[in-house]
């Protein structure tokens, strides 16, 4: 399995590859990237983070939610209302990514429900 994963890993190296926080990269295709803008691999301000998506290019989108979950943390509190922010802001060309979150975001309601229920 080791050898597995360090073959996978060496495969997902180089200029073909952009570095993402969960260390699968993403392949940029033809696609170029001489910097990243901060809020693709940092936490900023909702309004910042608002903005940024709305402007943000393809790729930016896609190496941003790739790095989401390490950069705003999913077990925090406030990661349920950056997810649904960033579910409002996806253009419909990322028609997956946003039915992947709007799952998310119900089964994370009907957790929710039951964990309160049974506090009850």
């Amino acid at each position: 399995m080791n050898t597995y994963f360090t073959d996978l890993y060496d495969s997902r190296i180089g200029e073909s590859f952009i570095t993402t926080k969960d260390s699968f990269n993403l392949k940029l295709g033809k696609a170029q990237v001489s910097e990243l803008n901060n809020w693709v691999e940092h936490p900023v301000s909702e309004s910042e983070l608002k903005e940024s998506l709305s402007n943000a290019s393809e790729l930016e989108l896609k190496i941003f939610l790739r790095n989401m979950p390490y950069i705003y943390e999913y077990f925090k509190d406030n990661y349920k209302e950056i997810r649904a922010m960033v579910h409002l802001y996806l253009p419909e060309s990322f028609g997956q990514e946003k039915a992947i979150i709007e799952d998310q975001i119900k089964s994370t309601a009907v957790f929710d429900y039951y964990l309160e229920w049974s506090k009850k």
